[in-house]
């Protein structure tokens, strides 16, 4: 598997996720990265700063502070709230 995208209504959602892919990650004896796979958590339109998420006892970075480029893009803070507004 090369990446994977969990999209889901609330945080508690994607937690009860993560919890279930680190299972399954360990059953496949798989080591994940979250280092390279940062997340982002919105609600009501605006970012949500005080979510945490984590898998495999690491931390996932959040967007905000780790910008990724994906698909020519560079997605960080500034270009997110310009495309939230």
């Amino acid at each position: 598997m090369d990446d994977l995208t969990i999209t889901t209504h609330s945080h508690i959602r994607a937690i009860w996720i993560l919890y279930v892919l680190e299972e399954t990650a360990s059953w496949a004896i798989m080591k994940l990265k979250p280092r390279k796979s940062p997340y982002l958590v919105l609600g009501r339109g605006k970012i949500m700063p005080l979510v945490a998420l984590k898998i495999q006892c690491e931390d996932i970075p959040r967007i905000t502070d780790n910008p990724i480029k994906y698909l020519g893009k560079w997605f960080d803070k500034d270009a997110i709230n310009n495309r939230i507004l």
